[in-house]
């Protein structure tokens, strides 16, 4: 089953949210979670809920990977828990489109991450 989720900011022009939910509906979405943040880092309530609802086999829809916030640590911890739990990742908008979980995709966005998260974490 593909489960939805969607991350937007209030205080940031983007595409508006109905864009957002017709293509993840469009992509077969039967279930959308979404989150409307002040700042980038606040809690993504619905996120938590949008991973506890997927279950292995299933697929998350973003609309583009700042749908788990730019803090690099958290979305490789995110593309951990997607990979343990055998969740693939679609991306609608941006450079990887589907990663399953144990794919080289999968694998190359876990390092990137990982690189990522170190070099924030060093220069805080």
């Amino acid at each position: 089953m593909k489960i939805g989720y969607i991350c937007d900011f209030r205080k940031q022009p983007s595409i508006p949210e109905t864009s957002k939910v017709v293509a993840l509906q469009e992509a077969g979405c039967r279930k959308i979670f979404s989150d409307c943040l002040d700042f980038v880092g606040d809690e993504q309530p619905n996120l938590s809920s949008a991973l506890e609802y997927t279950r292995a086999g299933d697929t998350l829809v973003i609309w583009n990977i700042s749908a788990f916030s730019s803090d690099t640590s958290y979305v490789l911890n995110v593309m951990q828990t997607l990979q343990q739990r055998d969740i693939s990742l679609q991306i609608i908008s941006g450079t990887f489109s589907d990663i399953k979980p144990h794919s080289w995709e999968s694998q190359v966005m876990l390092e990137v991450c990982s690189i990522l998260a170190n070099l924030e974490h060093r220069l805080k």
